[in-house]
């Protein structure tokens, strides 16, 4: 019956003209940027004027998933998720909880075939992005992410996807090159996925900012719940699934703390029992909603992460800030960096801390991100 009302909706928006798009990208991980960058392309594509779905689909659970050895998740962690027995599991909460309210989604799917059948015509364009949908290190080339459901007449872009690697694993290269042939236009997020299109002989590629970049800090701030606060603080936003930013990320933060005498509040990776952090004033934020994390972004003295938006959101904010780099071809935050010209921000692991300097103009910052921001968004707009 669900399907049945969408595709009713569908035909009755498309009577009125209004054209019809369908998002697909990842979003069901307990992470904010996941969350905020598909809440941001669903606000970015409905200012061109499209009725938006984001297909909900979660590519750990589904078909594929199994198919390829990717473990379900075991009865602890569902009891602890459905109890909320740790700050993890609380945040979680609070992000579907932001998703059910802000995110337009289908009916949930599990399956290509159910796709095809119920989602494969109804839209008049198709879009893949943005985040890590072709890293296959995590999807396992799944062909949800590259839009292999949608019937073969349909239109589909790509709108700031990312592989997060310098190469495409070689035993993908066919299928992405068959696949991605058939989209009418293709943006990535950084530099090596241009690099990578063009091996795959698909040139006509465009670099955009990731969509959380596209909206301006001002459009950010209707979500935000703005509080005074009552001291200066570092903000600490560690991940650590894609590389290993510990214990240097610690030696920074010290540095940085002693430099600044003031607080750290981390809203992301604190663990209370490290060892590394029991010389640091750490205030444990994890628990946080979109709007006070937004918050805490807006007002920090200095933003020190390991995350691509962790990285974007400081930039956004125009706050002082040092992005902790690896060194293993993942090329997000410091992509990033280079485009905005700030790549004095940028700290690879185990660089000296005084080779960076987080502190930089933030009118001309400004001034570079909006004009990156404007290409973007034309070029979106010529596309859809």
């Amino acid at each position: 019956p669900r399907v049945r009302r969408q595709r009713q909706m569908c035909i009755r928006d498309r009577n009125n003209n209004m054209q019809q798009a369908l998002i697909v990208t990842i979003f069901t991980v307990p992470n904010f940027g996941s969350v905020l960058q598909t809440y941001a392309t669903q606000c970015v594509v409905e200012q061109f004027g499209y009725k938006c779905r984001v297909l909900n689909y979660d590519h750990n659970r589904g078909e594929w998933a199994k198919g390829h050895g990717v473990p379900e998740m075991s009865f602890k962690s569902k009891v602890g998720n459905w109890l909320g027995l740790k700050a993890k599991h609380r945040k979680a909460k609070l992000l579907k909880k932001f998703v059910k309210s802000h995110i337009h989604l289908t009916s949930p799917y599990s399956t290509l075939k159910d796709m095809e059948e119920n989602e494969g015509t109804m839209y008049d364009v198709y879009i893949i992005g943005s985040d890590q949908v072709w890293n296959t290190k995590y999807t396992n080339c799944d062909p949800t992410f590259l839009l292999e459901f949608a019937h073969t007449d349909k239109k589909k872009i790509s709108i700031a996807s990312s592989f997060a690697c310098k190469l495409l694993d070689g035993k993908y290269i066919e299928i992405f090159r068959k696949e991605l042939s058939k989209f009418s236009a293709l943006s990535v997020r950084e530099a090596h996925g241009i690099e990578i299109l063009s091996q795959l002989g698909l040139r006509n590629s465009q670099l955009v900012l990731d969509p959380t970049l596209l909206l301006s800090a001002n459009q950010w701030d209707v979500l935000r719940k703005k509080s005074l606060k009552s001291e200066k603080y570092i903000l600490l936003y560690l991940l650590r699934y894609a590389f290993e930013p510990c214990p240097y990320i610690y030696d920074v933060l010290k540095y940085y703390q002693d430099k600044l005498q003031c607080k750290i509040i981390a809203l992301e990776g604190y663990e209370g029992h490290d060892p590394y952090v029991k010389n640091l004033k750490i205030e444990d934020a994890t628990e946080s909603t979109i709007s006070e994390f937004l918050d805490y972004f807006a007002q920090a003295s200095l933003v020190v992460t390991s995350s691509f938006h962790g990285t974007a959101f400081a930039l956004n904010y125009g706050v002082p800030l040092l992005s902790i780099t690896p060194t293993n071809g993942d090329d997000r935050q410091s992509s990033l960096l280079e485009q905005v010209k700030l790549n004095q921000c940028r700290l690879r692991v185990n660089e000296e801390i005084t080779h960076a300097n987080p502190f930089y103009d933030k009118e001309q910052e400004q001034i570079n991100l909006g004009k990156l921001r404007k290409e973007s968004l034309d070029w979106i707009e010529a596309n859809l």
